[in-house]
């Protein structure tokens, strides 16, 4: 299986990773960003909608570029590159819930209005108790009870809700500020947002045909996987961080550098792509390569740490060198 990215893609990877880490060229840019409501750049938000990416795995037809599930990776992956707080997987995978089961109408307004920015979706999901009740009166369905937590609930322009139907499971489009929903904000632990949203009687449009299980078609779970996905894509770009970013963490980068992927290393240090200049074995300073055998330390690096004073010592052997009155040190340490 061929994993290399073709030019279109590499483009897009190239633009997403640009326009990020020139907006998150540091943790400190990042903490200030989420210190205020809604947890994210909006200037970010809109320039991902200029470069493509909020329209990519959306058919042509319904406002998207029709690309697929590797290009949704990319971005997750650059995203998770530099923790960008921005709702990504959570409107892509709401309006993804759209395109597959809503109507033209349906598909042609969110998706468009998607694509283009203008519009934040948030997948509710989670019951906390009683599963949210969707109840029909003629055409007209309402919602009744709480989701939580809702990422980015407070700030989203439409709720995709699960709610239970005399069938099964519905999906349902809300619009939050219709009257019936009572949404609370709170900060998660990473800095971003969740909220506590309360369906009393909330007017609701079902997604498709209302008499049909959601949960048997599979719809809700594909979309819960897809996200499952995306979080992982995002994950493995902050594996890759630490070697992007100068002064990371040690452990950090000792782990990349050492973690096995696919039977390849998941990253070549540098000297192997190209000659160092002091390549020389035992030069001062040159690299350590395969192959290279271990430097002998310098004896006055040897300290011995009898006594309350340690004292360098003469690192003749660890059992066999004296420490001057008649005695024999065994207690060595490396001087650092």
């Amino acid at each position: 299986m061929d994993f290399t990215l073709d030019s279109e893609q590499t483009a897009l990877r190239d633009a997403v990773r640009g326009l990020l880490s020139k907006s998150y060229d540091s943790t400190e840019t990042r903490r200030e960003i989420t210190k205020t409501d809604p947890g994210f750049s909006e200037d970010v938000w809109r320039q991902l909608a200029e470069v493509g990416a909020l329209g990519l795995p959306f058919a042509e037809e319904d406002g998207g570029f029709g690309a697929g599930p590797v290009e949704v990776s990319i971005v997750a992956e650059e995203i998770g590159r530099v923790l960008a707080p921005e709702p990504y997987l959570e409107t892509i995978l709401a309006a993804g819930l759209v395109a597959d089961l809503g109507s033209p109408e349906q598909r042609s307004d969110v998706i468009g209005r998607v694509a283009e920015g203008a519009l934040v979706l948030s997948f509710a999901h989670h019951d906390i108790a009683d599963a949210v009740v969707a109840t029909q009166s003629g055409d007209a369905w309402t919602l009744s009870g709480v989701k939580e937590p809702v990422l980015h609930g407070v700030r989203a322009d439409l709720l995709v809700v699960t709610a239970r139907t005399d069938a099964g499971v519905g999906v349902f489009l809300v619009d939050p500020s219709t009257d019936g929903v009572e949404r609370t904000g709170y900060r998660t632990h990473d800095g971003g947002r969740a909220a506590r949203v309360a369906f009393d009687g909330a007017a609701a449009t079902p997604l498709g045909d209302p008499s049909a299980d959601a949960a048997d078609a599979g719809a809700a779970g594909r979309a819960r996987a897809s996200r499952r996905g995306g979080v992982a894509r995002e994950a493995a770009g902050l594996a890759r961080r630490p070697a992007h970013r100068p002064g990371g963490d040690p452990a950090a980068r000792r782990h990349r550098h050492d973690r096995r992927v696919l039977g390849g290393p998941l990253h070549e240090p540098a000297h192997r792509d190209r000659p160092h200049p002091r390549r020389r074995l035992g030069a001062p300073g040159a690299p350590r390569v395969d192959g290279d055998r271990p430097r002998r330390r310098r004896p006055d690096r040897l300290i011995c740490t009898h006594s309350r004073r340690p004292r360098p010592h003469s690192g003749r052997g660890r059992r066999g060198a004296g420490r001057g009155d008649g005695s024999v040190c065994v207690r060595l340490a490396i001087a650092t």
